[in-house]
């Protein structure tokens, strides 16, 4: 519930997706659906970039420590 902005909402749901499910439609009614869109594209890019950071970081230490162990 938004007190100042008068409005809220309650969903029931009869799925173990209800948590998610209330996720989504809570961030559709504060941004609306383009914009729900877009951050969900961009959480999706921001995940990817920092699973690829961290496989990188991973490859260079271990080059670096079989340097080191020859």
């Amino acid at each position: 519930m938004d007190v100042g902005k008068d409005w809220g909402f309650v969903l029931f749901t009869n799925s173990e997706y209800g948590e998610r499910l209330g996720g989504d439609l809570f961030l559709h009614m504060l941004a609306g659906p383009i914009d729900a869109k877009i951050y969900t594209i961009l959480t999706l890019l921001a995940i990817l970039l920092i699973t690829g950071l961290v496989l990188l970081v991973r490859f260079i230490i271990r080059k670096i420590s079989k340097r080191q162990t020859a």
